[in-house]
């Protein structure tokens, strides 16, 4: 339910970004990847739905989370909860969480914790395709932080805003994204 206008909502929000001048400033190999992204987004749609599914959160940003003071934490605003694949939420999570020197430093550690963490309770996935999945889905924690700059910001800190979008950038780069992309979309 909502599929189609949610598809339609996310192209018109990368397409407004593109022509910003914020956009228009995008590294040259950054805005080839978002614009292929954004041409071909219902056959990457069709590979996220092919993975095993979870229930997620779905804006799991870190401005949707809280903390106890014995250091249990939690998300709040569980209005966009989705079915999808568990290492979307994680990859959303962690580009909004890092600035981009920690998150070049501890990604791949916090990111074989994670999946280590799952083996433990007994779920079962290829480690190297979840990384190549969390490559991915850098797409689409770049598609929230981007919604979110052409939506005015939804009263976000400037500063977590941009810290987000730096981070879901440089990774498109670091991780060879579009080559990932190339090969979904073969």
């Amino acid at each position: 339910f909502g599929g189609e206008w949610h598809m339609d909502s996310m192209i018109h929000a990368r397409t407004t970004y593109l022509d910003s001048d914020q956009g228009k400033t995008l590294p040259a190999e950054a805005r080839r990847v978002l614009e292929k992204y954004n041409n071909n987004f219902p056959q990457v749609l069709e590979y996220w739905d092919s993975k095993p599914p979870t229930l997620l959160h779905g804006d799991s940003h870190l401005g949707n989370t809280f903390s106890y003071p014995d250091g249990r934490a939690g998300y709040f605003d569980w209005q966009l909860n989705i079915r999808g694949y568990g290492v979307r939420d994680f990859t959303f999570f962690l580009m909004s969480a890092l600035d981009n020197a920690t998150r070049v430093e501890h990604e791949r550690e916090i990111f074989n914790h994670y999946i280590n963490e799952l083996h433990h309770l007994g779920v079962k996935i290829d480690q190297e395709d979840a990384w190549n999945d969390h490559c991915i889905y850098i797409l689409d924690s770049w598609d929230g932080v981007i919604k979110t700059l052409v939506r005015g910001g939804y009263g976000h800190a400037p500063e977590a805003i941009n810290r987000h979008l730096l981070s879901a950038v440089e990774s498109v780069l670091q991780h060879n994204v579009e080559v990932r992309l190339d090969n979904i979309l073969k």
